[in-house]
């Protein structure tokens, strides 16, 4: 998960580790940040579903998992 983040554009990431790593709302990750909340949720959606297609693709059997 950790090269996967370290993948994610400057953006993805910075909003990623907001919102999912240390518990921000998007509400206050886009006042932190001085992006629109819309960009904010734009850029999450974006940041979870490469690293969900990275650990899909590494490991298969987390498919079943994800349903």
């Amino acid at each position: 998960i950790h090269e996967l983040f370290s993948e994610l554009p400057r953006r993805q990431r910075e909003i990623f580790d907001l919102v999912d790593l240390q518990g921000f709302s998007p509400s206050e990750a886009a006042e932190r940040t001085g992006m629109k909340p819309v960009s904010v949720r734009a850029n999450l959606f974006k940041a979870r579903k490469a690293i969900r297609e990275g650990l899909l693709a590494t490991h298969p059997s987390y498919r079943e998992l994800s349903r």
